[in-house]
């Protein structure tokens, strides 16, 4: 290789770090910090009382005081027994900046198996919907009938798929 790739590669190496940093700052809205979703705390539990109610009875959560829609509710069985249904609800559409990534409006309400119950605000995702709390302790991942847990809180539901209720 000759000079000039190797100083491109550099560059272009350099550049992405910088993107990076900027990035992580806080720099760019990412669209998963507390704030966003009124009810998630940094703990990521969502007051017990609102979340189980949102999630049993299909009322909109709220973000921003404007009510959000539920989508769709699914159950999933998860390997270990252990299980978990998914109340999904869709915010109102915030367009996103020029030149920034699009901002997810969605908030998915979790009741555990294990009894916790948790609101965690829609993330950007390349393929499937990804749900994560601020700090990623927990993430929940759902694609077709197949959803999964990631983090260090979320130990004991891999492997999920939606349960079909006839």
């Amino acid at each position: 290789m000759n000079r000039t790739a190797w100083i491109i590669i550099v560059v272009i190496v350099i550049a992405a770090l910088l993107l990076a940093v900027w990035w992580r700052s806080g720099a760019a809205p990412i669209p998963q910090q507390d704030t966003d979703v009124p009810g998630t705390t940094a703990a990521m539990h969502a007051s017990s009382t609102e979340a189980k109610s949102a999630a049993a009875t299909g009322s909109p959560a709220r973000a921003g005081g404007v009510p959000m829609t539920l989508v769709t509710t699914a159950r999933y069985q998860c390997d270990d027994g252990k299980s978990l249904t998914a109340s999904f609800y869709r915010g109102p559409d915030t367009p996103a900046a020029a030149g920034q990534p699009p901002v997810a409006n969605g908030t998915v309400v979790l009741v555990l198996s294990d009894g916790r119950t948790l609101t965690l605000p829609q993330t950007i995702s390349a393929d499937g919907a990804r749900y994560a709390d601020a700090r990623e302790q927990f993430i929940f991942w759902s694609t077709g009938e197949t959803a999964l847990t990631e983090g260090p809180s979320a130990a004991g539901y891999a492997h999920c798929k939606a349960v079909i209720e006839q």
